[in-house]
């Protein structure tokens, strides 16, 4: 029945958030660029910053990922490496969500559908004004 389904969804809801919050201090790295991830973080209180060539001299600050934000998205979803270092603006905590419960958390609630689909093309928008500045000549 609808209600029982419901009850089920609630109780993964928060089978989800009990075992997955991680804590993070100031200038604490969460992901690393080039390794591989294949959970789904999103900001539940601070906020993490995406990086390219965290720690050198060509460091980029690509964008800043707020309270509601997701991110690793792109890893999660693509089995592909993290394109970005994350690092922890100041104490931050995050809702780690598994690739096994990625789509249960997509479905319990379109909002959380809605902010990877914001979270990806905020990255798309980066990368193209990326390209075209560096097509310029």
């Amino acid at each position: 029945s609808i209600v029982v389904n419901l009850i089920h969804a609630i109780e993964q809801s928060y089978r989800i958030q009990a075992r997955t919050m991680m804590n993070f201090a100031t200038d604490e790295v969460v992901l690393e660029h080039g390794t591989s991830n294949s959970c789904l973080y999103r900001v539940l209180q601070g906020s993490v910053t995406r990086f390219m060539n965290y720690g050198t001299d060509r460091e980029y600050l690509v964008s800043i990922c707020g309270e509601g934000h997701c991110f690793g998205e792109y890893s999660a979803l693509s089995g592909n490496p993290n394109p970005y270092t994350v690092v922890a603006n100041e104490d931050t905590v995050i809702l780690q969500i598994p690739e096994q419960d990625i789509h249960n958390y997509l479905a319990m609630n379109p909002k959380n559908s809605m902010e990877v689909i914001k979270s990806m093309s905020r990255q798309i928008a980066v990368a193209t004004k990326h390209i075209e500045l560096l097509t310029q000549e």
